[in-house]
């Protein structure tokens, strides 16, 4: 009687596999769960470090920008921020500097060039020369001599993306101040298309990178950085209003280089 019943277990089963091996429609679902263990890969620690060494390159291309417009009994005088792009040894204790800024700081209003310098946030400035106003893009290089050592902006021409974080250094409010001030955001968009005038009053399509950094008067010209501490852009601009909060726009570095690669460090 057991002998009988390991049998028809065995024939059962056989019969059961043959008939299931016959089904040509297998259906097999499976679930796949994709996740970063990130206490595994990586810490908060570990990403404040990012940000603490990208800030630290950003800040040692940066610079700040000063003009004076007409004379001590009638002038104007303001500042901005600047982005270090080349660097020659002119001599054996000095250096020429080639500086990315905006047009708008070294341009009046009737298109006549202002008096420029730069500034390290410190009693030293050294007078500067303008190189090139863009008619369209908010863009102006200007170039200085100075014995001091400093650093060249490590440029990254690819596209960035929607919630990279960015890093934007520049001079807020007051340049001796608060001179190299940083600060952190997001990528908001990429390839924002704005209509605006240039300076012929015509009407043109320029493209931004739009994020999140809190930018101030004193940023324009500054350097917009990737977590790596290379310059992705150059702020420009902001809407400023009330009910609005974390909108800045940057010139994407790609545009500019298209147009004056020659500038830039080989």
């Amino acid at each position: 009687m057991k002998i009988k019943k390991i049998l028809l277990i065995i024939i059962f089963t056989v019969i059961l596999f043959f008939t299931s091996s016959c089904n040509t429609h297998t259906i097999i679902n499976e679930v796949v769960n994709r996740y970063v263990d990130y206490e595994e890969h990586i810490s908060i620690l570990d990403f404040e470090d990012a940000i603490v060494e990208a800030s630290l390159i950003a800040k040692e291309c940066s610079i700040g920008v000063k003009y004076k417009t007409g004379n001590i009994v009638i002038g104007t005088s303001g500042f901005g921020s600047g982005v270090i792009i080349d660097k020659e040894e002119v001599s054996k204790d000095l250096y020429h500097y080639t500086v990315l800024t905006n047009r708008h700081l070294v341009l009046t209003n009737s298109n006549s060039y202002k008096n420029v310098s730069v500034s390290f946030g410190d009693d030293e400035a050294y007078d500067a020369t303008i190189l090139i106003t863009d008619s369209n893009l908010d863009i102006a290089i200007i170039s200085f001599e100075s014995p001091r050592i400093l650093q060249v902006a490590k440029i990254n021409e690819s596209a960035t993306e929607v919630g990279r974080f960015v890093i934007a250094v520049g001079n807020p409010y007051n340049i001796d101040k608060y001179y190299n001030s940083v600060s952190v955001g997001n990528v908001s968009y990429v390839n924002r298309e704005i209509e605006e005038k240039n300076i012929h009053d015509e009407t043109i399509k320029n493209i931004y990178i739009q994020h999140t950094a809190p930018i101030n008067a004193g940023n324009s010209g500054g350097g917009l950085f990737n977590i790596k501490g290379e310059l992705i852009g150059i702020n420009t601009w902001k809407i400023s209003n009330e009910d609005v909060e974390g909108m800045g726009f940057a010139i994407p570095i790609s545009c500019i280089y298209e147009i004056y690669h020659e500038y830039f460090a080989k």
